[in-house]
């Protein structure tokens, strides 16, 4: 189950740039072109529009969500399932896919296969960026979130292999998979604070209980102002 609409958008909007190198480090390994039309699945606020407006190039950006109370922040989002997507054949050029599948139980082979169906080829990208099994992210989510958050925390983390072989099944090559850290950046701790507390919909911790997991299941990393080690695996997969 995905966090509520609010909380994370007014969480995005406090700290715009907290999460940058999460949206620049994907647009990087999807070598956009000139002409691609490009999804953003889920979009959520439709924050990686910003970021590919810095790529300058000249695409067509469609973000795309299941949660309808999204489009409230996005003037341009379209609304479906993510399983049974309301665009042609052949239709996209790249698919981005960032912070969101490991909460699709049970069913990301038949994502596979829809993303598959819309992306063109030869050029289709599908473009993951998510939580994998092991990393920090995936402890701060099941030893803290799935604890003091009243919404809990159900997620299926990814795991390479299985990556791989749902993807290949699906028709993909799989270009890359790599767990790659980085940091997500504040100005002070207080901001940070909110911030996670937003994002997650924490709303079972007091104010040490969210400064005490942040450095013990996350960890900091030397400044300027506030870095929060956090790690996904980035993967790119090719239509065939």
């Amino acid at each position: 189950m995905r966090r509520q609409e609010a909380p994370y958008q007014e969480a995005m909007m406090r700290a715009p740039e907290a999460r940058a190198t999460e949206f620049h480090l994907p647009i990087k390994l999807a070598d956009i072109a000139d002409g691609d039309r490009i999804l953003d699945c889920p979009a959520g606020g439709g924050y990686l529009r910003r970021y590919l407006k810095e790529t300058g190039k000249k695409h067509r950006y469609i973000p795309f969500e299941s949660k309808k109370a999204y489009a409230a922040f996005d003037k341009e989002m379209v609304l479906g399932d993510w399983l049974a997507m309301p665009f042609k054949e052949g239709s996209l050029d790249v698919m981005f896919s960032i912070a969101a599948l490991h909460h699709l139980i049970g069913a990301r082979d038949v994502f596979y296969r829809e993303a598959h169906r819309v992306l063109s080829r030869p050029d289709g990208r599908l473009i993951i960026a998510d939580v994998a099994e092991g990393t920090i992210a995936a402890r701060w989510l099941d030893e803290f979130v799935g604890l003091r958050s009243s919404e809990g925390h159900h997620s299926e983390f990814l795991m390479e292999h299985a990556e791989r072989t749902a993807l290949e099944n699906a028709g993909f090559m799989v270009r890359s998979y790599d767990i790659v850290p980085y940091s997500w950046n504040f100005p002070d701790l207080e901001t940070a604070r909110i911030f996670m507390k937003g994002l997650f919909r924490v709303d079972l911790a007091t104010e040490p209980e969210m400064d005490a997991a942040i450095g013990d299941l996350l960890g900091f990393l030397p400044g300027p102002g506030v870095r929060i080690r956090w790690e996904l695996a980035h993967v790119r997969a090719d239509k065939t």
